[in-house]
């Protein structure tokens, strides 16, 4: 073993300079070569507006100066993507030029060259996480583009329970049974608020009540609203539609289906104004607007009327004969007139109207249209 060292010893020793320096220039070589096998690389670069070019180059030198090999520069918001084969000897750098993205959200307002190719993808770049109710404009699936504004909205949900009033309405309604008063109003029903109990949730964006959502009404009463009457002239109080046949022209009634040779009855009565909380009158025919109390010895149940003040200026209209008040003892030229309020029963007065007979004791004609004596 010591003798075969010696030999190689020797052996070595031996060789000519010139050999030991080929063998030296030989190993710098293939030094030189490995590492141009490990930094160098035939890099392939693209650009995200299409551009390719092929150079050969060290990685380790830097993406900078590989890019400046081609005439390219890395600006602000730039992303280089590299993809990297040592064993082939081959890479690819691809840069994705980055754009001007503004962003506003939480009040603030951001700007920054960045490469995204969606929103989305910008609100990661800006470090921006959106809640589960949140939203943008644009979309996050929007494409981004060049000096894109994108807006971050934040929305929460805000739950409570309201007590709100529901105000009542005033309906004003004309009559000329307001003929003494003209200048003034009648209230015939006082108005009522309702009120509202109902769980309810509050949509808010952007820290502003966008919308507002009842889920729940547990307790609900309507308003009940406020009647006034006001005077007009020749309004008639009563609300009976009277047959087909008949009319009224310059105040006074016509029955078309009447014969030419009959003439129409007419009283001059004392009109008074009466109001009772009864559904039905003496007759059982029923009481609201438009039907009256008389003597039925002169004027039978059930007869359609028609009933004005000689100046037309009250105008009770048509009416049906219901009901029998007590003055006919005393006096049976009398009609008392029904309304549907105290106060306007009141407001009658008592006055002298002209009572038109049109049709006598006709029942058929003891119902408003669509008003039951119920």
């Amino acid at each position: 073993m010591i003798e075969a060292r010696e030999h190689a010893r020797r052996f070595l020793c031996g060789l000519p300079r010139r050999l030991w320096a080929l063998c030296a220039a030989v190993g710098s070589l293939l030094a030189v070569l490995l590492l141009l096998m490990w930094c160098m690389r035939i890099v392939t670069i693209t650009t995200s507006d299409g551009l390719s070019h092929t150079v050969f180059a060290p990685l380790k030198a830097g993406h900078g100066y590989t890019f400046s090999l081609v005439g390219l520069s890395i600006d602000v918001g730039d992303e280089v993507l590299l993809q990297d084969d040592p064993k082939e000897g081959r890479a690819s750098l691809h840069l994705e030029e980055g754009i001007l993205v503004n962003v506003t959200a939480d009040s603030q307002a951001r700007s920054a060259y960045i490469a995204a190719d969606t929103v989305g993808e910008a609100l990661e770049d800006f470090g921006i996480t959106l809640g589960p109710d949140d939203y943008t404009e644009p979309s996050l699936d929007s494409e981004c583009t060049e000096n894109i504004s994108i807006t971050v909205h934040r929305v929460e949900y805000r739950d409570y329970t309201i007590q709100e009033v529901l105000p009542f309405e005033t309906v004003v309604e004309t009559t000329s049974v307001l003929r003494l008063t003209p200048d003034k109003e009648l209230v015939v029903q006082e108005g009522i608020d309702g009120y509202l109990h109902a769980d309810a949730r509050d949509r808010i964006v952007d820290g502003e009540v966008e919308s507002t959502e009842l889920l729940t009404v547990y307790e609900e009463v309507a308003p009940v609203a406020q009647v006034v009457k006001r005077y007009e002239a020749g309004k008639a109080v009563s609300n009976v539609t009277p047959p087909a046949e008949c009319s009224v022209v310059d105040n006074v009634p016509v029955d078309a289906a009447a014969s030419g040779e009959e003439e129409m009855t007419v009283y001059t009565m004392k009109a008074t104004g009466y109001y009772s909380a009864r559904g039905k009158g003496a007759s059982g025919l029923g009481l609201y607007y438009g039907t009256v109390a008389i003597d039925p010895n002169l004027i039978p149940y059930g007869s359609l009327l028609y009933i004005t003040s000689e100046d037309g200026n009250f105008v009770y209209g048509w009416a049906i004969a219901t009901d029998t008040g007590a003055f006919v003892q005393n006096d049976n030229m009398h009609v008392d007139l029904f309304y549907e309020s105290y106060e306007e029963s009141a407001a009658n007065a008592v006055g002298e109207v002209l009572v038109y007979v049109v049709r006598e004791g006709e029942g058929e004609w003891s119902h408003r249209e669509g008003i039951s004596e119920e």
